[in-house]
């Protein structure tokens, strides 16, 4: 279920990445470059972690479906191959991730000279890296931005904060910059995934408030939820090691999680074909519009050519010389 909420989460900013792409571009041609190294970084994080992520539950899926995931028939094997290249393509995913990483921290520094930050990187200049979270139950999770968003700002900037302390430890020492920056290069990719997480996010959260049907917008918002919660999960160790959460409120999401996941179920089907594949594209009897997987996975297999009764022309020269014996 937290997978079908990422689905949704990663479309909706897919979205809203494609406008910003024809914003630039109209800027550009005015020699406007104010937002290009904004567009530039967050596009960068967007695609990296959403590459790996696409990878990751390619694999998660066809394990679901056992045996069946397996076989051939059931379309994700081949899915799994060709989709695997996107997590290099163009460059490695690690690379593209450092240069989100790279523009935080510069966005950090600028911060803590006392300059202004603009547009989205706001949250940093908002943020009380000295405050804690208050909420109780279940119900107080799913405030979209009063909770959710306001946990992966203070997350992104605590790690962020964590880079830009580490790395001048390390400069300290009396290391190069870009020794000190292989010191802590793994924990960059963290603060890039974790901004990239709150960037997701605050586009679901603009498409749920432009909703209007009552009942659509309900959907989204438990899959908002799921998908927040779900990454908020993800990142316990660094809210209780900030001392945002404490422990009751580490176990309270975690069960928020797993309640989210039993609502999501009950209409997951119909979230799964609101993005309407045809069958043709997803090549795969198991994934099959109209629910009939099993009929429909016998068929394919009896129309296989291997399951065919006419002899093969290779049968009397190659095969039966090893089973017979004269």
């Amino acid at each position: 279920m937290p997978m079908l909420a990422n689905a949704f989460a990663f479309h909706f900013v897919s979205i809203q990445m494609t406008k910003q792409y024809n914003a630039l571009v109209e800027d550009l041609n005015e020699n406007n470059l104010e937002n290009l190294n904004n567009v530039h970084a967050t596009s960068a994080g967007l695609k990296a972690f959403s590459a790996w992520w696409c990878n990751e539950s390619l694999e998660v899926a066809r394990q679901c479906m056992g045996g069946h995931g397996y076989s051939s028939f059931s379309g994700l094997p081949h899915v799994l191959q060709d989709w695997a290249v996107n997590c290099t393509w163009e460059g490695d995913n690690t690379v593209l991730a450092q240069q989100t990483s790279r523009f935080l921290l510069s966005a950090y520094k600028k911060k803590m000279k006392g300059k202004p930050l603009n547009g989205f990187l706001k949250y940093m200049e908002e943020c009380d890296l000295n405050g804690s979270i208050s909420f109780k139950n279940h119900s107080d999770l799913l405030d979209h931005k009063q909770v959710q968003f306001r946990a992966l700002c203070w997350l992104s900037t605590y790690l962020v904060n964590f880079c830009f302390t580490r790395l001048k430890e390390e400069k300290s020492k009396g290391k190069s910059s870009e020794e000190a920056t292989d010191e802590i290069r793994v924990d960059l990719i963290t603060s890039a995934q974790a901004h990239s997480y709150l960037y997701i996010l605050f586009c679901f959260i603009q498409v749920i408030e432009e909703t209007k049907e009552p009942e659509i917008r309900e959907i989204l918002s438990k899959l908002c939820s799921l998908f927040a919660l779900h990454r908020i999960e993800q990142f316990l160790r660094y809210f209780l090691e900030g001392g945002y959460m404490n422990g009751n409120q580490a176990r309270i999401v975690s069960r928020s999680v797993r309640k989210l996941c039993s609502e999501v179920r009950e209409v997951s089907v119909s979230l799964v074909d609101s993005f309407n594949l045809p069958d043709f594209l997803l090549r795969s009897p198991l994934g099959r519009k109209d629910g009939n997987i099993y009929q429909a996975y016998i068929e394919k297999v009896k129309s296989s050519p291997v399951n065919q009764t006419q002899i093969t022309p290779y049968f009397n020269t190659v095969i039966k010389p090893l089973t017979h014996t004269s």
